[in-house]
């Protein structure tokens, strides 16, 4: 159907005279319509239209409403780094959609457009090769129709400059042989409904080049940006490609000499945009295609993915059968249907793997220039690595939240959840399995009794409670429905809850520990509380508040409405531990949540992402670690998991042989404690006597196959420590046992900056940083940190402190290596200058003293004396003649690596512990130095004049190193 130009004048259509519009936009020289704004191509249009400062860009994209569509454009143009920071002065959103009349616009905005417009790029598709050809004309044709009114109606206003239309290079269907770029024709039939549709799409924009300024775009197949390799769908290419990595596919459907018509997605948007403006582009028709002599065949293509992928993954794949199954079938919807799953997505791409078309590109050569990318191999290794990061997931622009919710209903890529609740003297942990069907019906009940309670979006609610499932519930309805969730440590004395309470602003208060239940009474909270705990029998009554079941009462019959949120929206707010007083509050936005869980799970080993998981869950929730990077970073991993929380730390060692988890992280301490435990083996003690040899390295492996069986990791394959220093030399002796434990680097402000990865694990460092991440050191020597996962800065009191220009001041000493590890010395603050001058940082010294056989806490003194020494805390309070000779053994040792201002010259024991409760610990167990320091000033001041006192259960001799 052709379309017929009819021409108004601007006064009789009432709209304002061009000086005007000169007026309002006077920095303005094109106003670009894109469609497909959200789209692979689209995204990368609209950047570099807003590279050029005079564009001013109009996005249509769809929506409940205007504000629903620019935050639905936001979130996915967030896979973008240089998108997060587009100046949004210069986009202009409408909520419409190509398919409707009128682009689905009101009258206003449509008039709005033909006045204002002076180019249109239209890229919106269905890009589903088999689904109906009606749904599919919908949006191809159809929706190519009413932009073709559109453009008319700006002709017809004030000439319009450009409308760059984008088609497909496979318009002309099954046609071999050479292809003009004017062809087009559908004598030979079409591989799959989404062709045929572009054919009609691209026939009804040949009919209005009669009157209309139109240039046609047809790309190859698209893939990744060729430098960075980004992009935001994985199809086509990509689907075989993971299949084959993974190990699912050992059968190639086509020939290894077939030439693969792949092209970066940036040329593809760089020609576009270059061409936008060009007068000798009107009219013709470009193949944005590879010159045959540039395209890869399958043969070589296959060979470069076994190469990187042993150099880069670690991994022999083997040589695939070529096997031509174009000869053989005939894709099509119904076999689709009749195949499962891989198989079955597979088939849809057949016709992809049977076409040898030669197509011309002349009119791109004249234009364009040399096709840029002629040696594919130098681009194809950043398709992988962007791939592989991503584990080959689309970059969706869901939130962690929604991602877990989605993931939750995966048949193929199963959530199992297992609660193991506090053994109570048994010999092992209640556990109770759940589906994660169970798991998501209760997160969508959760979120719309929140909305049935009136708690508005950015509104916040505080969750105080033990590791289970149905806390996990909470933090994932809270943040589908737009609250601030604020977990809080179980461990925090009542008058420390009260303050956090009040200073959070949370208008309901979650519990779910029976301990904290009984201490409410002391608690300062005048909003809502609920009882979520997990129990077997009997129940603590609330005065004033509901219990799990009567919260959820409160949303029946309530369907829960999600809002669309941004990447910018609030999330979360966690409180720092306050080792040096106050504990401050830092907040967390959906998109920092989002950039850590994804980075964090394309950390982890190639092979492990892509097979059966199992996490265990029992550091807090409240912290940062185990609140954002273990919650939400299985998500992101593409296989099947099955995720136990233990309700109760002491059940640790059964816990972990229950779930015998593939992926691990804990804390310094529980590899102390393993450590210890090879300590107290006969064997154990054997294999440390003997010399490095044949002899040791066997009996090392059997110690280490046997401590792992006991301990419940042999089945790990990746070990992480962290939210503490770490002592080398406690590494390096389970590296000699054939144990790799990697240590991390990371802040309540920024829960993972840096990380020592498999295959790449240099002790004695915290590892490299991770990716868009920034260091720098003051003179000073402290670390500052910026990057996608560093919040914006501190809450206090209701005010907010942003970090300047984004950079974090750690408070920690260190420095980065030329080739990229980072190293830590200390803690600024905990720096002890002694007498002498000598600065001395005590976290690494005082890890190696943790190491010694039952200690709970160490506190290396010396600020103004003339040398160090050192306070024991026992986990038992208990002290013999045996445990003196050892630790005066063990600290000799230490002091013999350590220089001669660092050695530990005396030492005591003291009597009982340190707590939170009298102040001496934060809720995240860390020392409160400067507390502790007053508390025991007498005592030190006796130890450093060699005299007993009575907290003391022993003190040690001055030790003279001879040095």
């Amino acid at each position: 159907m052709a379309l017929t130009l009819v021409k108004s004048s601007r006064a009789e259509r009432g709209l304002p005279p061009s000086c005007v519009l000169e007026r309002m936009f006077p920095m303005t020289s094109r106003v670009v319509l894109l469609t497909g704004a959200t789209g692979v191509l689209g995204s990368q249009m609209a950047l570099r239209l807003l590279q050029d400062t005079h564009t001013r860009l109009i996005a249509l994209v769809r929506g409940r409403d205007t504000q629903d569509a620019r935050t639905r454009l936001e979130r996915e143009w967030w896979y973008l780094p240089e998108l997060r920071r587009v100046d949004w002065s210069r986009v202009e959103v409408l909520c419409g959609d190509v398919s409707i009349p009128h682009l689905g616009l009101p009258d206003e905005s449509y008039r709005y457009l033909i006045s204002t417009l002076t180019h249109i790029i239209h890229s919106a598709a269905d890009v589903r090769l088999f689904a109906s050809l009606d749904d599919l004309r919908r949006v191809n044709v159809e929706g190519t129709r009413q932009v073709l009114e559109l453009a008319q109606a700006v002709q017809a206003d004030h000439e319009l400059v450009r409308l760059a239309h984008l088609s497909t290079a496979y318009v002309c269907g099954n046609r071999s042989g050479e292809i003009t770029e004017d062809e087009l024709t559908d004598r030979f039939g079409f591989s799959s409904p989404y062709e045929q549709s572009k054919y009609e799409a691209e026939k009804l924009v040949r009919e209005a080049m009669a009157t209309l300024p139109i240039s046609v775009f047809r790309p190859g197949m698209i893939v990744g940006n060729g430098r960075t390799g980004a992009i935001k769908t994985f199809n086509t290419l990509y689907y075989p490609l993971r299949l084959y990595m993974t190990g699912n596919l050992r059968v190639a459907p086509a020939s290894p000499d077939l030439r693969v018509n792949l092209v970066p997605v940036d040329y593809v948007a760089d020609a576009v945009v270059r061409l936008l403006d060009h007068p000798q582009a009107v009219g013709r028709t470009f193949h944005l295609t590879p010159p045959p002599d540039a395209m890869p065949t399958l043969g070589e293509m296959v060979e470069l993915v076994r190469q990187w992928s042993g150099e880069h993954l670690g991994i022999r794949l083997p040589q695939p059968l070529y096997l031509p199954l174009h000869k053989l079938v005939r894709p099509s919807a119904r076999l689709e249907a009749l195949l499962k799953d891989d198989l079955g997505t597979l088939m849809r791409l057949l016709p992809y793997f049977q076409k040898q078309p030669l197509f011309r590109r002349d009119n791109a050569q004249d234009l364009l220039g040399e096709y840029p990318y002629r040696e594919w191999r130098t681009f194809f290794p950043n398709l992988l690595a962007y791939a592989v990061r991503y584990s080959f997931w689309h970059r969706s622009g869901r939130t962690v939240y929604e991602q877990v919710l989605h993931r939750l209903q995966s048949r193929r890529k199963p959530v199992r959840y297992h609660d193991l609740l506090a053994s109570g003297g048994q010999s092992k942990p209640i556990e109770i399995v759940r589906s994660s069907a169970e798991v998501r019906g209760e997160i969508l009940a959760s979120a719309a009794t929140l909305q049935a309670l009136g708690i508005q979006p950015g509104e916040r609610v505080a969750i105080l409670g033990r590791n289970t499932s149905r806390y996990l519930s909470l933090l994932i309805a809270c943040g589908l429905a737009g609250v601030v969730s604020v977990p809080l440590y179980v461990t925090c004395p009542p008058e420390e809850l009260s303050r956090l309470l009040e200073d959070s602003g949370a208008r309901i208060l979650f519990v779910g520990d029976e301990t904290a239940l009984t201490q409410l009474h002391q608690v300062r909270f005048h909003g809502l509380i609920v009882d979520f705990t997990l129990r077997r029998e009997g129940k603590i009554p609330l005065s004033d508040g509901l219990d799990w079941e009567g919260f959820l009462q409160k949303g029946a019959g309530h369907t829960f409405q999600p809002p669309t949120l941004s990447m910018d929206a609030p999330a979360a707010l966690y409180y720092t531990s306050g080792t040096t007083g106050q504990a401050r509050a830092v907040l967390y936005r959906q998109g920092q949540l989002r950039w850590v869980a994804e980075t964090l799970a394309s950390m982890y080993p190639w092979s492990e992402r892509n097979r059966w998981g199992s996490y265990l869950s029992f550091l807090p929730l409240s912290h940062v670690v185990e609140g954002i990077l273990a919650t939400f970073s299985p998500y992101f991993v593409p296989a099947a998991l099955d995720l136990y929380y233990l309700q109760d730390f002491n059940d640790l060692p059964q816990g972990l042989r229950i779930a015998e988890p593939t992926i691990f992280f804990s804390v310094p301490r529980f590899f102390e404690k393993l450590h210890q435990a090879v300590l107290d083996t006969s064997l154990g003690r054997r294999y440390l006597a003997l010399p490095r040899g044949r002899v040791r390295r066997w009996l090392g492996k059997v110690l280490r196959w046997g401590l792992l069986r006991k301990a419940g990791m042999r089945g790990c394959r990746q070990m992480i420590v962290g939210s503490a220093r770490s002592d080398p030399a406690l590494l390096t002796f389970f590296r000699e046992l054939g144990i790799e434990v990697h240590d991390a680097y990371g802040l309540t402000e920024a829960p993972l900056v840096s990380m020592n990865r498999l295959g790449r694990n240099r002790l004695g460092t915290v590892g490299e940083l991770l990716p868009e991440t920034e260091v720098r050191r003051d003179a000073e020597g402290v670390l500052y940190v910026r990057g996608p996962q560093v919040a914006d800065g501190y809450h206090v009191n209701g005010r907010f402190m942003p970090f300047p220009d984004g950079w974090l001041d750690t408070g920690d000493v260190g420095e980065l290596s030329a080739d990229g590890f980072l190293s830590l010395q200390g803690r600024k603050k905990d720096l002890l200058v002694t007498s002498y001058g000598k600065k001395i940082y005590p976290a690494a010294i005082e890890a190696q003293l943790r190491t010694l056989p039952g200690v709970a806490q160490v506190m290396l003194v010396g600020e103004s004396k003339p040398y160090c020494a050192a306070l024991f805390w026992l986990e038992e309070d208990n002290w013999d003649e045996s445990k003196t000779r050892l630790y005066e053994g063990e600290i000799s040792r230490i002091n013999a690596r350590l220089s001669h201002p660092e050695q530990v010259k005396r030492w005591a024991v003291l009597r009982g512990t340190l707590t939170i409760e009298d102040g001496s610990l934060t809720s995240s167990m860390k020392l409160r130095r400067q507390v502790v320091q007053q508390r025991f000033e007498r005592v030190i001041e006796a130890l450093y004049r060699g005299e007993a006192t009575g907290d003391m259960l022993y003190l040690s001799p001055f030790i003279s190193t001879g040095r």
